[in-house]
């Protein structure tokens, strides 16, 4: 769920999401969506691996409603990530 909120200045929108997504076994990115009404920037997630794979993350591509998660090397297996956005 989205929540969206007032920065504690009282003028600076802000919105946060989470969820997981998956890295496909035999691949080494997934993207999913973040669900907000604003383009985030790179410094706004927060992303955590749940297994030993996948390593090396980095934000790949931020759109207007989806981002991309890639990796150094494929994964072995489905792997789970969580991600968190907040742009405050």
């Amino acid at each position: 769920m989205t929540t969206k909120y007032k920065h504690s200045s009282g003028k600076v929108p802000g919105e946060i999401n989470s969820g997981t997504m998956d890295f496909a076994s035999a691949t080494n990115y997934a993207t999913g969506s973040h669900g907000l009404s604003v383009t985030p920037a790179t410094k706004d997630f927060y992303i955590t691996a749940y297994a030993t794979e996948p390593i090396d993350m980095y934000l790949d591509t931020i759109g207007a409603t989806y981002f991309t998660v890639r990796c150094a090397a494929v994964v072995t297996a489905t792997r789970t990530i969580g991600w968190r956005v907040d742009t405050s």
